[in-house]
């Protein structure tokens, strides 16, 4: 969605000048332990290769082992353990970690999942997303089972209205 009132940037991942903030669920992020999740009779706390070593040897290691927690790529880090991701974008390749507060938990049920992701809605003075405001959104699926993955996604091609009511 975007940052700050006005015209919207770019639906796809905003544009200079005109950041975008993004909303980032996912279903991975859900379980504290993913290894643990996915293997549950793995050797209990059993590390990876480079994970024991110490200085030269484990800089040598640490990039074959876990190349993008090497390169602090944001999309690995999970935010105080929790599904869901708060990042701004002003345009391709710039997203990085935002401030703010972001929820969400997603169950999968009859072959698809139901998901809510929420977040604190602002000042109506200053904020895009207040009660009484209309600002856009746009949304970003990937789906595992068609091997969606990177810019392979289903997409909304254009903003969608949200209008926040309340009391």
């Amino acid at each position: 969605m975007p940052v700050a009132r006005g015209t919207p940037p770019s639906p796809f991942m905003g544009h200079p000048t005109g950041p975008v903030r993004l909303l980032y669920w996912k279903a991975a992020w859900q379980v504290p332990d993913q290894m643990q999740a996915l293997h549950p009779n793995r050797p209990p706390n059993t590390p990876y290769p480079f994970e024991p070593a110490q200085g030269s040897a484990r800089a040598a290691l640490e990039p074959q082992y876990a190349p993008a927690a090497y390169v602090r790529n944001p999309n690995l880090v999970r935010p105080r353990n929790g599904p869901v991701f708060v990042g701004e974008a002003e345009g391709f390749g710039s997203l990085s970690p935002a401030g703010g507060d972001a929820a969400g938990r997603g169950v999968y049920q009859n072959g698809r999942w139901l998901t809510v992701v929420a977040m604190p809605i602002g000042n109506a003075a200053t904020s895009p997303v207040a009660v009484g405001q209309t600002t856009s959104v746009a949304f970003a699926v990937w789906e595992g089972h068609a091997q969606n993955a990177g810019g392979r996604k289903m997409r909304s091609e254009s903003w969608v209205r949200l209008s926040v009511e309340g009391g």
